[in-house]
């Protein structure tokens, strides 16, 4: 029988239209953000020079202790139009890397409200 498990996690922000942005616009400058555990950050395809709804993004990261680790993203669609309560969205799924290897399919979804 599948498993589903969902971790879900509430932060404030300041202004969450900027974390939108920051992936379209910065996805490569998250090493400078978190340079303990991010190693690099690359948009890989899509046909964007930016990052968007159809790119791929690579992310090497490690944590403390552990072995430098990769993951590749698909940024699957992105709801940046206010819809229903003032949400918006951006949806992730990861296509290739060690997560894989603990999980049949990985998302990642960043809702944020207004």
């Amino acid at each position: 029988m599948a498993q589903l498990q969902k971790l879900e996690t509430k932060v404030a922000m300041k202004s969450p239209e900027k974390i939108a942005a920051f992936f379209r616009d910065s996805f490569t400058s998250f090493p400078q953000l978190v340079p303990d555990v991010v190693k690099t950050a690359e948009v890989m395809g899509g046909g964007h020079k930016a990052a968007g709804p159809g790119s791929v993004l690579l992310l090497q990261y490690s944590f403390p202790g552990t072995p430098l680790m990769s993951v590749k993203l698909k940024w699957e669609e992105e709801a940046m139009e206010e819809a229903g309560e003032g949400k918006k969205s951006c949806l992730f799924t990861v296509i290739e890397g060690e997560l894989l290897e603990m999980y049949k399919s990985y998302s990642l979804k960043i809702e944020m409200d207004k």
